[in-house]
């Protein structure tokens, strides 16, 4: 038996370091639920899990650090991550679009001025805020002179009519010489000298060109000068649209002394007119407009106006003629709906039965350029209101160049 106790007794010595190993190596507890693991402080601030535990870093809350002197956060709320800068509250430009603006230069004539001359008011009542005309005038100025001048940058062949302003600020005293208005300083034109190089380098929108009226109707006096004037323009200006401006016959008891070319007929001029346009105007194909003030006048004299339309047989009457070939070169130029336009020059009564022909005949003459189409405004309709005496031969003080 005790011979037992002594064989057990040395198994159990023999034990003890086995179960000394066995318990150096048991794992640890595990942490309370919401217990951190340990972190190690790292050089520079961070802080960084142990890297047994295979975690990534945890990076510091932003909230807890101060925001820069220059952070416009408010006390309390957190500044957006960097990722996501902050919202700028101001809408893209697209939604702060600039004004409309037009600039329009002619290289014309008397015609020119004539179709010009209320341009400006109508342009700013469809809405435009820039608007800027020119016109190269020379009275009766032609294809041929203006190619030659243009080419040879001759500035002293032309009166230069400008207006950018629509006469802004401008008061009836302002424009009253010896007691007689100047409308069309009151409407903003101003005449200067100007090389037409010098005038080329603007940033027109379209530049328009016309024949000079005693040939409108000649197709043999275009060539080739048209081609030269244009070349040279587009060369000088190619962004701007090339426009046509056709012109109209004149009146039939015209005095003018190109109107035996024709026969002194109306309608045999406004047909050459047509003709030419057609025939030497349109196959350049560097036009991408015409305007039809030939047919707008046309038209009109097949209403209850008849021929009364020109106020010396050529140029236009100062009140229905000037405001009927204004409105054409803005519905053609804007593409605008006429009825939006309420603007008439001021020194002029217009009631809505001569407004409603003269922008029944734009209308027509702009849907079918070049085919003559009656008014809906005929004599027959309209006797009592026929001017049957010709007070548009009145010369209103302040009229724009010498007419010759």
């Amino acid at each position: 038996m005790n011979s037992k106790k002594h064989i057990y007794s040395l198994f159990l010595l023999a034990m003890i370091p086995v179960l000394a190993m066995a318990l150096s190596c048991a794992p640890e507890p595990l942490p309370d639920e919401g217990e951190q693991p340990p972190v190690e402080q790292v050089p520079g601030g961070d802080t960084t899990q142990d890297e047994n535990l295979g975690e990534p870093p945890v990076e510091e809350d932003p909230s807890d650090e101060e925001p820069p002197a220059d952070d416009t956060t408010p006390p309390g709320e957190e500044p957006p991550a960097e990722e996501e800068p902050p919202v700028d509250p101001t809408p893209p430009a697209d939604d702060f679009p600039e004004g409309k603006a037009i600039r329009i230069l002619a290289i014309g004539n008397s015609f020119s001025v004539d179709a010009m001359e209320y341009l400006y008011g109508i342009l700013r009542d469809l809405g435009y805020e820039t608007i800027v005309l020119g016109n190269f005038y020379e009275a009766g100025c032609l294809i041929q002179e203006h190619a030659e001048w243009f080419r040879n940058n001759t500035a002293s062949k032309y009166t230069y009519y400008y207006n950018a302003t629509g006469g802004e600020g401008l008061t009836i005293e302002d424009c009253t010489t010896d007691g007689k208005v100047d409308y069309s300083k009151m409407r903003g034109w101003v005449k200067n000298t100007m090389a037409p190089h010098t005038a080329l380098e603007e940033d027109w929108d379209f530049i328009t060109i016309q024949q000079g009226s005693k040939y409108s109707g000649k197709p043999e006096t275009y060539d080739p000068y048209l081609r030269e004037l244009t070349d040279f323009v587009r060369l000088e200006n190619p962004d701007a649209e090339l426009v046509w401006h056709m012109t109209w016959a004149y009146q039939g008891n015209s005095t003018h002394s190109a109107f035996p070319d024709y026969g002194s007929n109306q309608m045999t001029m406004y047909n050459a007119i047509v003709n030419a346009v057609k025939t030497k105007v349109l196959p350049l194909d560097v036009f991408s407009k015409v305007i039809p003030n030939g047919t707008t006048i046309q038209n009109l004299r097949t209403s209850y106006l008849l021929d009364n339309l020109t106020r010396d047989g050529y140029h236009l009457s100062l009140r229905e003629g000037r405001y009927a070939a204004a409105l054409t070169f803005a519905k053609v130029l804007t593409g605008c709906d006429l009825s939006e336009i309420t603007y008439t020059p001021q020194e002029y009564q217009y009631d809505d039965l001569v407004i409603n022909a003269i922008k029944d005949a734009v209308d027509k003459a702009c849907a079918s350029p070049y085919l003559l189409t009656a008014s809906a405004y005929p004599i027959t309709d309209y006797m009592d209101n026929a001017p049957f005496t010709n007070e548009n031969f009145e010369t209103v003080p302040g009229n724009l160049g010498e007419w010759k």
